[in-house]
């Protein structure tokens, strides 16, 4: 019979908050104001929520999109300034989402492959731009909403520049009113569409 190894809890470490990796991190917007070290525990503790969470990048980075947590946050917001109830609200979800998202593209940015080398390193600084343009949102939403629909799990093996092809070539289609009912497809197009341009890598 084999034993399997106990599953070690990283654990909270007030030291974390002096260090110059971390300090960075745990004062993005997201994280003021609520998360600190639990008075006992060797946990991280939330003070909206007065609930406690584990020690990983993963649990830490899901809190602050739970329910319970988005509506305490609108509750504090409120609780501030009730003049602008309504407004504050909006304005609070809506940042509180952007922050969200900022977080989780910065922590994405910084997920290193078995090499030690950042697999997404021009990801933070593309979304910067997008989320820089004033019709930021919408737009970036779109083209990943593209992507997202051109590589999914039955097509995962296309190669970066056909997957940036496609997401042109469908932009272009829809600025000329162009669909495949319409579309003459000549045998010049055909040429390059093989297995040997499609999955290369």
């Amino acid at each position: 019979m084999a034993l399997k190894g106990i599953k070690k809890e990283r654990k909270f470490k007030n030291s974390w908050l002096d260090e110059n990796c971390f300090k960075g991190w745990l004062d993005e917007n997201c994280f003021k104001g609520w998360l600190t070290p639990h008075p006992v525990e060797n946990k991280a503790f939330c003070l909206l929520c007065k609930k406690s969470i584990r020690c990983t990048k993963t649990d830490l980075m899901r809190h602050p999109l739970r329910a319970k947590h988005i509506e305490k946050v609108n509750c504090q917001s409120l609780g501030n300034n009730n003049n602008n109830r309504d407004n504050n609200n909006n304005n609070s979800n809506n940042l509180h989402a952007e922050n969200v998202k900022r977080a989780e593209i910065k922590l994405a940015a910084r997920i290193k492959d078995s090499n030690g080398d950042q697999m997404f390193s021009t990801l933070e600084s593309l979304i910067e731009v997008m989320f820089s343009l004033p019709h930021s949102n919408a737009e970036a939403e779109r083209i990943f909403s593209i992507v997202s629909d051109v590589k999914n799990k039955k097509r995962n093996r296309l190669s970066n520049d056909i997957v940036s092809a496609i997401c042109i070539i469908r932009s272009s289609f829809q600025t000329q009113g162009n669909n495949c009912l319409n579309f003459e497809v000549e045998p010049r197009h055909l040429e390059l569409h093989n297995s040997e341009n499609l999955y290369k890598k």
